[in-house]
């Protein structure tokens, strides 16, 4: 198998056997290109000039980094003759110069990028293992044949690859795997196990706290509710459903600022809104809760109509973000919840972002939209199995919003019963919310039948036990529009309808703010 030498970086043909590198140029060569043609690109990609294994793609890519750097928008021939030295124009010209580059980025189709970058990923995954002494050239027994796992690797992806090897090193016959199977195992009380329970490393990733903010006072997020759901765990699938404006992607958002505080890297997959929405209840999410500002609203970014003192609040909250969270959330807006474009941008925010969480906003179980097709809502199952499945392969976090049905607004006491035919969707589900509005005032009056019966859990400083005090909700407080929140799965067992209970949340709309306000008793029926 013939390579030409010459075009590796010193070391790698004596390093690496030819059949490792024998499509290397090419996919190095598709890479630049698709980075020359759209620089956009080198932002969206976590390796360096080092994973580049030939001498003109490591050199090019240089180029590229240095342009970028420079806050180039455009990699043509005068931004690259304009920006470098004699020296390195000189070697530019030596490989042909941009009429060389021109005919690779000629070629490329950027459509086909998430296919280059696999292939790129896979065959550095490939190298590594060689360098790890993995078996990659002996066969092994695959069904009923006999094959080497380098010709396995043609026709799997990157993640496939290191998901063959765990199989391999879990001591599981891939002739009988089934990815049905997640775990199998002989129960044992190993002292790891018994640490991690000591430890709380079982726990989820919580969303309780956003810091501190500028008075050093702590930020709450949801912290009676990221106890009670005892944070979100890798490997799940957390649903919110909730009828259409009754705030499921506001209460998203501050969940996602909340991980994001935990050091998760978050991914917003949106089939209805584009990013400025969600910028816009981040910006006054912060505004209200990190510099008590009260006055910066959505409707004022709408409209631009910003006081000066509102103009400097934007800039330190600009500042305050991309000091802390700017590579850390991730936006991708799809024309329609097309599951096979979710697989692919979770997949390929997994491999390049390392992302913890994904959020896929919104699916529709909305019986006047559908007609009443019974394929719809098996194909709503089946989209929340695919997120989940997504979820358990690359060990992530998943969020998902549901818009239920408008036929059971009116109901009181939110159940698995508002999910109608895609009952299915809650055993996938780790745990789930629903969200209603509080449809009348005659729920937070005291004597009428749909009364909510709000209270608090409060401690006790008598006996230094924690009960439940009733409230009233009077005065200021009843000018807050209020939001029900029903625990319908919790993977703690306790839900609101083995306990009754569920969370009554003031929300502050134009700020995209629930403040946990009470809990709640709501009762069964309609309201009339």
């Amino acid at each position: 198998m013939g390579i030409n030498k010459q075009q590796f970086i010193s070391g790698v043909t004596e390093k690496y056997p030819a059949e490792l590198l024998e499509f290397r140029v090419n996919i190095e060569a598709n890479i630049i290109a698709c980075i020359f043609k759209d620089p956009d690109l080198i932002s969206d990609i976590n390796f360096t000039s080092q994973s580049f294994k030939t001498k003109d793609a490591r050199f090019l890519f240089s180029l590229a980094n240095k342009l970028k750097e420079k806050n180039a928008t455009v990699f043509d021939e005068v931004t690259i003759l304009s920006n470098f030295k004699d020296d390195v124009i000189e070697k530019f010209q030596e490989l042909g110069g941009y009429k060389a580059l021109s005919n690779l980025i000629d070629v490329v189709n950027l459509d086909n990028y998430d296919f280059y970058a696999d292939e790129f990923a896979k065959s550095e995954t490939i190298l590594r293992l060689f360098d790890l002494g993995f078996n990659l050239f002996n066969e092994i027994k695959v069904g009923k044949s006999m094959r080497r796992p380098i010709d396995i690797f043609k026709d799997l992806s990157a993640q496939e690859v290191l998901s063959f090897y765990e199989m391999q090193l879990s001591g599981i016959d891939i002739s009988t795997v089934s990815h049905d199977v997640l775990d199998e195992c002989t129960i044992e009380m190993s002292d790891d196990i018994i640490d991690e329970l000591q430890d709380g490393t079982l726990n989820g990733v919580p969303f309780d706290s956003f810091g501190q903010d500028e008075d050093g006072n702590d930020i709450t997020v949801y912290p009676v509710l990221s106890k009670f759901l005892n944070g979100y765990l890798p490997g799940t699938t957390n649903a919110i459903c909730g009828y259409s404006s009754t705030g499921k992607s506001c209460l998203w958002t501050s969940i996602i600022l909340g991980l994001l505080y935990r050091n998760q890297k978050c991914l917003i997959i949106s089939n209805e809104m584009n990013k400025t929405p969600y910028i816009m209840n981040i910006i006054t999410w912060i505004a209200y809760k990190k510099f008590n500002n009260y006055t910066l609203t959505k409707d004022k970014l709408r409209n631009g109509n910003l006081s000066e003192d509102e103009k400097v609040l934007l800039n330190k909250i600009k500042k305050f973000w991309n000091e802390n969270y700017k590579d850390k959330l991730f936006f991708v807006h799809i024309p329609d919840s097309n599951i096979e474009t979710v697989k692919r941008k979770v997949k390929q925010y997994a491999i390049r972002k390392n992302i913890n969480f994904f959020l896929v906003d919104t699916l529709k179980c909305e019986i006047n939209d559908m007609g009443g097709n019974d394929n719809v809502w098996l194909n709503l199952i089946k989209q929340t199995r695919i997120i989940d499945e997504l979820a358990k392969r690359y060990s992530l976090c998943a969020g998902v919003s549901i818009q239920l049905t408008s036929a059971t607004k009116g109901k009181l006491f939110l159940d698995e019963s508002v999910i109608s035919m895609s009952k299915q969707i809650i055993e996938v589900c780790e745990s789930m919310l629903c969200i209603r509005n509080v449809y009348d005032i005659c729920e937070l009056t005291t004597g009428t039948k749909e009364y909510l019966r709000p209270f608090k859990i409060e401690k006790n400083p008598a006996t230094g036990k924690y009960e439940s005090k009733d409230y009233v909700i009077t005065g200021k407080e009843l000018d807050y529009n209020y939001k029900v929140i029903f625990c319908v799965k919790n993977r703690n067992g306790v839900n609101t309808e083995t306990s009754g209970q569920a969370f009554l949340y003031a929300f502050v709309g134009h700020q995209a703010v629930f403040k946990e306000s009470y809990r709640c008793r709501p009762v069964h029926g309609y309201i009339q």
